[in-house]
């Protein structure tokens, strides 16, 4: 083997262990910060297993507060600020769980909130029905 050879040999093994050395590295900053934002939860929502039977969905919420929506569009976009806003408090998202149909038959996955929103909710759903329901 000629010293070119050899030194791109070389070369090639030292970036390869450097690329190695990069992802191990990153690898240990995310499961660091899935610690710290699993650690900062409250206990309720650190359960791998949770009482889900006290979480409530924008629809409950929605019939809680008398209102009436028959358009699914407006109940996704609640959802998704109801999501949203989950997020930016316990960042990560809400707990799914799986509910039958308000209408026809099936079952889909619904997100459900804890009782530690459950007083933010019908307040974001009071501030933003004008805005979903034109």
């Amino acid at each position: 083997m000629t010293d070119i050879a050899i030194g791109s040999l070389v070369v090639t093994g030292l970036g390869v262990i450097f690329c190695v050395a990069v992802q191990a590295w990153l690898y240990i900053l995310r499961s660091i910060a899935r610690a710290y934002a699993w650690l900062t939860l409250p206990a309720e929502l650190r359960s791998t297993n949770p009482d889900l039977s006290k979480h409530k969905t924008i629809i409950d919420i929605l019939r809680e507060e008398g209102i009436e929506v028959h358009d699914s569009d407006v109940t996704w976009r609640l959802g998704a600020a109801a999501r949203d806003l989950y997020q930016s408090k316990y960042n990560r998202p809400p707990t799914k769980t799986l509910r039958p149909k308000t209408k026809g038959q099936g079952s889909h996955d619904i997100a459900g909130y804890p009782p530690q929103i459950h007083d933010d909710l019908p307040t974001l759903v009071w501030n933003m029905i004008d805005e979903v329901m034109v």
